[in-house]
């Protein structure tokens, strides 16, 4: 889909200024070849369509949340529920979720929760109330490749991006309390007003988990120079090893609360994006008070609101059937997708958490650069499977693709095996 700018015959452009700044800019590749390969999607009645490996979405979980869902309790809707204003109060029973998930000597409450349509959203909000257009944040990369729209498109939030590398000296890809001091420094000293730190843990793209100890430097460092450290948790719940700790920034003891904030939704641990929940978790009242200030442009409908109040609230479910469910179907597909590049001898980051690992493809390029990615990834698509390139995460290395694994085990195998051809054709090429 192209767009562009009508102008009238007076040269009175049709748009503002600003949504002229939204269409000159390039999509983001990842929506890009997403969309690319939605629209010639795999299925047993399509058997020749591409296999999406790219698209960060659990789909293992589907139908166990379809069966509970639907269930009356959950999927019933009333008179009261098709109202303007239905108090069903998602915010509370998150907020009782999370003290309890994370054993919090000090409980949250609904106030401490704000319920957006899709954490892109939340990070929409808190960018908005936390920083003025021109403020900085600081990122280290790679990161989600769509956080330069989510963070600062509407925002007008400048990210500063931390550079990291296979080899850096906080491991592959992770950014050190030093990396991000340097970055700060450096940024005040060309008269930037850096406003905070944007982590992601569990990393997307990287499934690695920060320790404690990780954490705690970040949020000192964030407290030394009084801005705000704010974590994305999406993955929070979706640990693939019994013996990883994660660690949420709300466990973290004696920071001042107006400077902590988590962003947290149901779309990764639970596999329902299409439900488009999400929420900003803070103790800060100012800036919660800011956010419920525009809670008219973030609502999700009533419906949805009480479906998964009802999914979050059934305990014995989550812990006897879904969550168990879940670690062992991701575990069984991270195997598979491991097992099938050792055979391939292509090089991996073994993931702690999330739905994806990341491989180092660079020996099946024609060349190092974001058009020797791109060149790899056409041809893959054109056999019939996607992956993300690395650049589409800002990957200072070329070579580095994600792969997504959280998909039925047939459709996997399929797609490592359309891959494995790929990969036969370019070694005997």
């Amino acid at each position: 889909t192209f767009l562009y700018c009508v102008r009238t015959p007076c040269n009175m452009s049709v748009l503002s200024t600003r949504a002229e700044s939204y269409i000159a800019k390039p999509p983001s590749p990842m929506v890009e070849w997403t969309l690319k390969a939605s629209s010639n999607e795999y299925s047993k009645e399509n058997p020749e369509g591409i296999i999406n490996l790219g698209t960060a979405a659990n789909s293992l979980m589907a139908e166990l949340v379809i069966q509970r869902i639907t269930k009356p309790d959950a999927s019933q809707v009333t008179p009261k529920l098709l109202d303007y204003i239905a108090n069903v109060d998602l915010e509370g029973v998150i907020a009782e979720y999370f003290t309890k998930h994370l054993s919090l000597t000090e409980p949250l409450t609904r106030a401490n929760v704000f319920v957006t349509n899709g954490v892109s959203c939340a990070m929409d909000c808190i960018s908005n109330v936390t920083c003025s257009p021109g403020d900085v944040l600081l990122i280290g990369t790679p990161h989600y490749g769509v956080c330069d729209t989510d963070l600062c498109e509407k925002s007008e939030v400048k990210l500063i991006k931390v550079h990291t590398y296979s080899n850096s000296e906080g491991g592959p890809f992770r950014p050190t309390v030093q990396d991000y001091e340097r970055s700060l420094l450096a940024a005040k000293e060309k008269g930037e007003n850096v406003r905070g730190i944007f982590i992601i843990n569990p990393h997307n793209p990287m499934g690695s988990v920060l320790s404690e100890k990780e954490l705690q430097d970040i949020a000192q460092l964030c407290a030394k120079y009084e801005i705000h450290l704010i974590s994305d948790e999406i993955y929070m719940l979706s640990t693939l090893k019994t013996d990883t700790k994660f660690t949420s920034v709300l466990e973290l003891e004696g920071l001042n609360p107006d400077f902590v904030h988590v962003l947290w939704g149901f779309s990764k641990d639970f596999g329902v994006p299409g439900l488009c929940t999400g929420c900003i978790i803070s103790r800060s009242k100012p800036v919660m008070q800011a956010a419920f200030s525009l809670i008219f442009f973030y609502r999700i409908p009533n419906t949805t609101a009480h479906m998964l109040k009802v999914l979050l609230q059934d305990q014995k479910w989550l812990d006897d059937t879904f969550f168990p469910t879940q670690k062992r179907l991701l575990t069984e597909s991270l195997k598979t997708v491991t097992d099938a590049l050792k055979d391939l001898s292509i090089p991996f980051i073994l993931p702690e958490a999330g739905i994806f690992v990341m491989a180092n493809f660079k020996k099946c390029l024609n060349e190092l650069s974001q058009d020797g990615e791109l060149e790899f990834l056409k041809r893959l698509v054109q056999k019939g499977v996607y992956i993300t390139p690395g650049h589409a995460f800002r990957t200072q290395e070329e070579g580095w693709f994600r792969i997504v694994f959280a998909v039925p085990q047939e459709k996997l195998r399929l797609g490592l095996q359309r891959l494995n051809e790929v990969l036969n054709t370019t070694a005997n090429s």
